[in-house]
């Protein structure tokens, strides 16, 4: 599903990530292909000592990428007698300012090249991988197939990840991380065992070298740890507590060396604070708005997470410790971001920030499937009322939504921009005979082993529509 609703590359961050990779698997080197920096490129890029330039985001995203970047430079083009790197171009004409049609159909070739389709894979994979482990970790607690299969769907096709899942943005992979330190974590609450304290480590350090400001999380775990410290001694907890610290320190360290490669020292250029770093004035709008807003208020694109509240009581009773674990990370989570200049993502669609914590709250919504027909069905409405948000993200482009700065959040809905795209594009594109094209000028990528069963499902669509058109008009 992931795979089929996947939009490819369409943001810089990607570009930035792609390009590190390619550089690790073609030059040997971290330096990217393309120039730029500072507040040119919104602290995505900055200049090294040597005067190359690097990426200022973790290396994560990267690292994890580098097989599959790897797998696409073998069917990847070679370069002409001239050198001339097309692909680098093209990212370097990505960071330009470009009328909004040319810019479409720059990102559709740059998602043409097998390294930027191979990239792509990833967040789909990583949106199938946190359905999987969020089936696990419903199982693990007893829930029922209805249940198990209801929050499956909803994440889906009814929830902000089914949409990050295909967009190359960060955001997947760190809700498959938190996820699976959350699984593991319930695993070492009721074994106890050294070994699976590090694995929570392990999981939590994979989302620091994606995101360093992970390391929250991991002091939101390491408090969980302590108060549910058991029959465990002091001496034996603090033991087990060392052991879940180790893959932290590891990463913490290789983040330090990555700035160390790049930049000549420990820490990132100041201009990867993204301009306007974290700040008090901007917190009373963030945090309401990252709740409540139209274009990205979590209720508006996931309404299905009221019917949690109806879950609090028995989760408390049987599952407390994972209960509070859960509601302190999505808090943590919350907090975090309603304190940070670009709090709702510029150009995203719906809350971009608290994806990585939505599997996490579909926890509680899954033990209501089992209340009662009626909770059952207000579950069930409110999920088909998130699958209607979500549609227009899961079919378009990130390049057809607006740039929305953080003060138009509660006068813009990227939703109703979305419905109005595709709605404009129902009325014109049946009339055209290049179904592939009618495909790639809503999506702006397709796989190229996925494009014909993709693209007969979209042709059939729109030709009942445009057949039920000619009949009535």
């Amino acid at each position: 599903m992931f795979l089929l609703t996947s939009r490819g590359i369409q943001v810089g961050d990607a570009l930035v990530h792609l390009d590190t990779a390619r550089g690790l698997v073609e030059r040997g080197g971290v330096a990217l292909s393309f120039s730029g920096g500072g507040e040119e490129t919104c602290g995505l890029v900055a200049r090294g000592d040597d005067g190359a330039s690097y990426s200022s985001l973790g290396p994560g995203m990267a690292l994890a990428a580098l097989p599959l970047v790897a797998a696409g430079s073998l069917l990847a083009p070679r370069n002409g007698t001239a050198g001339a790197d097309r692909l680098g171009q093209d990212m370097q004409r990505a960071f330009e300012e470009l009328p909004a049609v040319e810019r479409i159909r720059l990102f559709r070739k740059i998602n043409r090249d097998p390294r930027a389709w191979a990239f792509a894979l990833l967040d789909p994979l990583c949106g199938a991988g946190v359905v999987l482990l969020l089936a696990r970790l419903l199982l693990v607690l007893g829930l029922s197939a209805g249940a198990l299969l209801f929050s499956s769907l909803v994440l889906m096709l009814a929830s902000p990840l089914a949409v990050y899942a295909g967009s190359g943005w960060t955001q997947p992979l760190v809700a498959l991380l938190l996820l699976g330190a959350t699984l593991a974590w319930v695993q070492w609450l009721r074994r106890r065992r050294p070994a699976d304290a590090l694995v929570v480590g392990a999981w939590l350090a994979g989302a620091v070298l994606v995101r360093p400001d992970c390391l929250v999380m991991a002091v939101v775990f390491t408090a969980a740890m302590l108060s549910v410290r058991g029959p465990l001694g002091w001496r034996k907890l603090l033991g087990q507590l060392l052991g879940f610290s180790l893959p932290l320190g590891m990463a913490l360290l290789l983040l330090a060396g990555w700035n160390l490669l790049r930049f000549g020292s420990l820490a990132p250029p100041a201009c990867s604070l993204q301009l306007g770093g974290w700040s008090w004035r901007v917190f009373p709008s963030a945090f309401a708005g990252l709740l409540l807003s139209p274009n990205n208020g979590l209720v508006w694109y996931l309404p299905v997470v009221v019917v949690l509240a109806w879950a609090l009581r028995p989760l408390w009773r049987s599952q407390r410790a994972l209960l509070l674990l859960i509601l302190a990370l999505a808090t943590a989570h919350w907090l975090l971001y309603s304190f940070w200049w670009d709090w709702n993502g510029r150009m995203s669609y719906g809350p971009r920030r608290l994806v990585p914590v939505i599997a996490l709250l579909l926890v509680p919504v899954a033990l209501v499937w089992q209340q009662g027909r009626w909770r059952r069905a207000l579950a069930l409405g409110l999920a088909v009322a998130g699958l209607l948000v979500q549609l227009p993200g899961l079919l378009l482009s990130a390049q057809h939504l607006p740039d929305v700065l953080p003060q138009q959040a509660w006068s813009v809905a990227s939703w109703v921009t979305g419905w109005t795209v595709l709605l404009g594009h129902a009325w014109s594109v049946p009339s055209s005979s290049l179904w592939p094209d009618a495909v790639a000028c809503l999506s702006g990528f397709l796989p190229p082993f996925l494009a014909g069963g993709v693209v007969s499902l979209v042709a059939g669509c729109w030709g009942l529509f445009a057949w039920a058109r000619k009949a009535v008009f």
